[in-house]
């Protein structure tokens, strides 16, 4: 089996109780996602990054296509 560099593990969604901006209590869906990277290969830092570039994309699909040009 080949080495890999980092790899991430997707749980199911989960509606739970979240705050809006106004500190009314909303029904949310929340998503678990772990991630995980060979030091040797990829630093923590390059992974958070990728990360929350990545929900970003998911939280706003629209901003992807401000990346695709």
């Amino acid at each position: 089996m080949a080495p890999e560099a980092a790899i991430v593990a997707i749980g199911k969604t989960q509606w739970l109780p979240r705050f809006d901006e106004h500190g009314a209590v909303q029904r949310r869906a929340i998503l678990t996602v772990t991630w995980a990277g060979d030091h040797r290969f990829i630093d923590g830092g390059t992974i958070a990054r990728f990360c929350n570039a990545w929900k970003g994309f998911l939280e706003a699909p629209e901003s992807m296509l401000l990346h695709l040009a």
